[in-house]
């Protein structure tokens, strides 16, 4: 999360959607596919390049759906752009599953989960690591979805703490900032970790 706030279950912000779109469009080719999972309710769905106005698409069993363990979604053809104008009930929602007719690439926003899946060619996956619009990491395909942030916290602090008895002091980024440690020797028996 950045300036700690955490990142919205089943949705890219407009903007990181907008900058994915951008790192996209040269591996593009043909029309999109974007699939919005069903279960949003019903209303409408405004969707549609934005620069050519937004259309209305009625959410009803005609739309064409796809169907997936677990999830049913509905499914709209465009232009990569596309990707960018879809508001459920006035607000943002990234499509959560999202792709070009040649499967050149292929985008995923489960809706359970703060992060979003993108797989294609090395290339592609160079440059959204460069973006600094993204906070993009590396994953492989057998690494499981979960974290377990207290494992994650411990490992962090205990190589922090090694760093700190090692050289004097250490900084642990976080979310909300860095946290400077100083350890502080007060008298041959006595030290004290100072933290800002």
């Amino acid at each position: 999360p950045w300036q700690s706030q955490g990142p919205r279950e089943g949705s890219l912000s407009r903007a990181q959607t907008q900058a994915l779109v951008e790192d996209l469009t040269a591996f593009t080719a043909g029309s999109c596919y974007f699939a919005l999972w069903a279960g949003y309710g019903p209303g409408d769905v405004r969707t549609g390049p934005e620069a050519n106005g937004l259309v209305h698409v009625s959410r009803s069993r005609r739309c064409p759906t796809m169907q997936l363990p677990w999830r049913d979604y509905e499914v709209f053809e465009g232009d990569l752009t596309g990707a960018t104008a879809i508001d459920v009930f006035r607000d943002f929602q990234s499509p959560n599953l999202w792709w070009p007719e040649d499967h050149a690439w292929c985008v995923a926003s489960e809706i359970d989960l703060p992060w979003t899946y993108v797989g294609g060619s090395r290339t592609l996956i160079n440059n959204l690591l460069q973006d600094d619009r993204l906070e993009a990491l590396e994953v492989l395909p057998d690494e499981p979805i979960s974290v377990d942030f207290v494992e994650w916290l411990r490992r962090r602090i205990d190589v922090v703490a090694e760093q700190v008895v090692r050289t004097g002091s250490a900084t642990m980024s976080l979310a909300i900032g860095d946290v400077e440690l100083k350890l502080e020797q007060l008298d041959r028996r006595n030290s004290v970790l100072i933290s800002k």
